[in-house]
């Protein structure tokens, strides 16, 4: 409810066809494909939508592609509708792609590069299948981003007065690109797992990109 409220406040009523007319991503996940990328776009399902629904139900399409722009064209081509990603608010990255910085760091260097996209969106490595992820039964279709985003939020009051966690720990793809230029070799991230058929949020050593 306080999303539709949002997207209608930012619109104003006398645009309200230009909103039926935007696809609102919530989460996505990247894999490495070889010449380019895997894309698994969730985005928000309004009109299945329950007014006391935590998690908002979403639509999953999945693209090949090179990068963002081709990924936007082909939505564009096959979808009704734009892809709007102000509202998103997990980035998943797939186990190939994790094991390949320099397509990594080319992905976030892009997202980073395009004003259009979410500067605050959650970062996740995530060593699951997109398929396994995304259908995950104790949470709505697909709203594995939203399900994070609210463990991102427990784990980061859980930690706030720790004094002794000095990784260097990343959230977002802003952070992680300015510890890169700030020479860290090591950039360590949240792992997303499924654990007793549930989502859980760890920092483990094992999450890293290796820049």
């Amino acid at each position: 409810a306080v999303f539709c409220v949002g997207i209608l406040s930012l619109s104003g009523c006398e645009n309200h066809a230009d909103v039926e007319e935007k696809s609102y991503v919530l989460s996505l996940y990247v894999e490495d494909n070889g010449e380019g990328y895997q894309y698994w776009v969730s985005r928000a399902d309004l009109a299945a939508m329950e007014d006391k629904e935590d998690s908002i139900p979403c639509v999953t399409t999945h693209f090949t592609a090179k990068n963002l722009d081709e990924l936007e064209n082909k939505f564009e081509k096959t979808e009704v509708g734009v892809l709007e990603w102000n509202h998103i608010e997990t980035i998943f990255l797939g186990p190939n792609l994790v094991k390949n910085p320099g397509k990594a760091c080319d992905f976030l260097q892009e997202w980073e590069a395009s004003w259009q996209k979410s500067p605050n969106v959650l970062l996740s490595v995530c060593m699951e299948k997109a398929e396994t992820l995304l259908a995950i039964k104790n949470i709505p279709k697909g709203a594995a981003g939203q399900e994070v985003s609210r463990l991102m939020e427990q784990a980061e009051q859980s930690t706030a007065s720790d004094q002794k966690n000095t990784d260097n720990y990343c959230r977002t793809p802003v952070e992680v690109m300015r510890a890169k230029n700030a020479g860290e070799k090591e950039i360590y991230l949240y792992e997303t797992k499924i654990e007793k058929k549930r989502l859980v949020l760890k920092r483990q050593k094992q999450a890293k990109l290796l820049l």
